[in-house]
């Protein structure tokens, strides 16, 4: 059946899990159609048909709210008699008693998989799965359990401009979650994909991540999950599965990083390291999505730059606000930008 575009909003907005108070509902003259139920049942709630799923608290509280607008827009009867609405508080029932159930491991009430839709049109439906558990990243210092909205801006960027990644070699930095590198592989037509690390539990998520988008080590359109430090040298910092296997650098002609400009000495190691990479392969292409939440490292930023004759440039691309995406939904309330990094002429 054609679907309203309403609903495939709505559904691109939950399974990203938006902030509730941001979600856009469908209107009551939709909520109160049985197709529209059942689609909203079988496409969104349904375990067996999702099977990766938000958390369990952000479950329950966005059904607490759809069922009640579901409620209101029927008469009485019509509520009664609807099979999807007894099916929605059928789960609803479930949830609450598996929460509440004295075996249950509290962290396991906030697990959950986000799932990103990279079609640039809600009519198009093209997932990206990831394993964003909020016990992994509430108390540890590691950022990359979680996809960042300098993350989600590129990825934008790089869905209007596939000519980018389309046939090329992409390293990404600090992948995180491996995101990026998902994307550039699986729907942007990259010819191969690195996403690489400093942390080894971060690294070991990503490759969870693959696994989930058929599109790990072992997949016919597979990206390589690599640890890599970030240094002086970048041959020697290139590592495989294991730490005696070390490799040369690849040839790459695209890398991308996002968010990865937060931390002074991190970041002076993350200018060493794209110095290294236009010295060893200077027709690559460099591109970095950043959020300025930290105006004093991203001097430090701009001034090793200089000093490692690396000049940046920002790229024009303005931003759409919250209230209008289609997909790939981020907040914007922090400033965002993307910037190009090459040699500096002499």
């Amino acid at each position: 059946m054609d679907v309203d575009v309403p609903l495939l909003l709505f559904r691109a907005q939950y399974l990203q899990c938006l902030d509730p108070d941001f979600l856009t509902w469908p209107p009551t003259a939709l909520l109160r159609q049985l197709d529209a139920q059942v689609f909203l049942y079988k496409r969104i709630f349904d375990p067996v048909k999702v099977p990766y799923r938000p958390s369990v608290s952000y479950e329950v509280k966005v059904l607490e709210m759809l069922i009640d607008r579901i409620q209101k827009a029927m008469p009485g009867a019509a509520a009664a008699e609807s099979e999807p609405l007894k099916n929605m508080q059928s789960r609803l029932a479930t949830l609450r008693e598996t929460s509440s159930s004295p075996s249950q491991d509290p962290l396991s009430w906030q697990d959950a998989y986000l799932t990103y839709n990279c079609s640039p049109t809600l009519e198009a439906w093209q997932p990206i799965t990831l394993h964003e558990p909020r016990s992994r990243i509430a108390g540890t210092a590691h950022t990359g359990h979680r996809t960042w909205e300098g993350a989600l801006n590129l990825a934008t960027y790089l869905v209007a401009h596939p000519a980018l990644v389309d046939g090329k070699r992409v390293l990404e930095l600090g992948a995180g979650t491996g995101f990026l590198s998902i994307l550039c592989r699986k729907f942007l037509g990259a010819g191969a994909a690195t996403a690489t690390d400093g942390e080894d539990a971060v690294v070991e998520g990503m490759r969870e991540n693959l696994r989930l988008n058929d599109v790990d080590d072992n997949a016919q359109i597979g990206v390589a999950a690599r640890r890599l430090w970030w240094g002086t040298e970048l041959e020697g910092n290139w590592r495989g599965d294991d730490d005696d296997n070390v490799s040369k650098a690849p040839v790459v002609d695209t890398v991308i990083g996002a968010d990865i400009i937060y931390q002074k000495e991190g970041t002076r190691a993350l200018v060493k390291a794209l110095r290294a990479i236009l010295d060893l392969q200077p027709q690559s292409t460099i591109i970095l999505s950043n959020a300025r939440r930290f105006p004093a490292v991203f001097q430090v930023f701009e001034e090793d730059c200089q000093e490692n004759n690396l000049c940046i440039r920002t790229i024009s691309n303005p931003v759409t606000p919250i209230s209008k995406q289609q997909s790939l939904f981020f907040s914007t309330a922090i400033p965002l930008e993307l910037i190009e990094i090459k040699h500096a002429v002499e």
